[in-house]
């Protein structure tokens, strides 16, 4: 499924694709990971956001003409003025609006028993998992029930829908009929988990001092804010969002949004994070990162606390500016090209182990900083 989404964003980078067909390809692959077909009102939703950026991104001479290559030529800063207001509109075509009136159902789970794994699985809601000193789990609702004649038939449908259980070590809270919109609240018991897997499709991600060896948070169409705890694998993907970590450890860290910011702050090892539409921000706490890549297409890159830390890096970007405020530092090799501009440099030469930092971005700055 990664595989796939790379060749995807490549292919959106390349030209080879337009920005509606990628954000099209990116919602089907999420749909297929959830084993469900989105909803024909939301489809026609998305169609109609989708005409609309082809047709505001195209010149008049481009709608006129068929060639493959006027297509291409396109996919450029023209489009990328439409791609936000795109995603913003199918974020906020709400599903209460495609639904109509609902019923809501408060409901808790409880439970005793001892686990090293949790899995939310969500279609339409957001997520919050929260760290606490009692010694069992619980798990609070608020969901809106939609299409139903009363109150008990939409309490009814919720609990027959609605999965919770512990067995063989294992949390597990599922629930993906689409017309059921829950805020779930998990209260967990302080410890390093094993695994922590958090999916939904509409709706945003939240997790505080939350500690696992891997932690995988996953949304569509929603943010991703991770506060304090982290593990040895964090990895958080949206394909229209922001993604936020704050004080959060990670030995190994992936983040990628299409469309949203990444703000990353922490003590990180190994850093891998892209944007397609955003700006990257990442701060690190800890002194001996081992490497970190950066990669944004439309949107800036600031990197801080770096003025301790040994390093080789390369800094690249096609319209805008580089920038390196560290002290003392050695150019190794720079290029002051109208279209590209790269800056490869290093500190501390005599340093045993050094930070590999790369960032680049097609239209925006990159910043190096103390």
């Amino acid at each position: 499924m990664r595989t796939e989404r790379k060749k995807i964003l490549k292919q959106l980078e390349e030209g080879k694709l337009t920005a509606e067909e990628a954000e099209l390809q990116l919602a089907a692959l999420d749909e297929r990971a959830f084993g469900a077909v989105q909803e024909q009102d939301i489809n026609e939703e998305k169609e109609l956001v989708v005409q609309e950026l082809v047709t505001a991104g195209e010149d008049p001479k481009a709608q006129r003409t068929s060639s493959k290559t006027a297509k291409k030529k396109n996919v450029g800063p023209k489009v990328l003025q439409y791609v936000q207001q795109a995603f913003s509109k199918i974020k906020n075509a709400d599903l209460d609006l495609n639904f109509g009136d609902h019923y809501t159902v408060d409901h808790i789970f409880q439970a005793d028993e001892t686990f090293a794994k949790l899995e939310l699985k969500i279609y339409n809601g957001s997520i919050t998992v929260k760290s606490w000193n009692e010694p069992f789990a619980r798990l609070e609702t608020k969901a809106k029930v939609y299409q139903e004649e009363d109150e008990q038939a939409a309490r009814k449908r919720f609990t027959d829908k609605a999965y919770f259980a512990i067995a063989d070590g294992k949390l597990q809270f599922s629930l993906q009929d689409k017309r059921i919109k829950p805020e779930i609240t998990l209260y967990v018991p302080e410890s390093v988990y094993e695994e922590c897997v958090l999916k939904t499709f509409n709706g945003t991600i939240r997790t505080d001092s939350v500690s696992s060896t891997n932690i995988y948070c996953k949304t569509t169409n929603g943010s991703i804010d991770l506060q304090g705890g982290g593990g040895s694998i964090v990895s958080a993907e949206t394909s229209n969002g922001s993604i936020k970590l704050k004080h959060v450890a990670a030995n190994d860290l992936l983040c990628e949004s299409v469309n949203g910011s990444l703000r990353l702050e922490g003590n990180f090892r190994k850093l891998d994070a892209q944007t397609f539409n955003g700006s990257i921000h990442c701060e690190w706490h800890n002194d001996d990162p081992d490497s970190a890549f950066f990669k944004a297409t439309n949107g800036s890159i600031r990197l801080k606390s770096l003025a301790a830390i040994p390093l080789n890096g390369r800094i690249t970007t096609n319209i805008g500016l580089l920038h390196c405020d560290l002290d003392e530092y050695i150019v190794i090799d720079e290029s002051k090209e109208v279209v590209k501009k790269a800056l490869k440099f290093e500190t501390y030469p005599a340093a045993a182990e050094k930070l590999h930092l790369e960032a680049n971005t097609k239209t925006g700055s990159v910043w190096v900083l103390p």
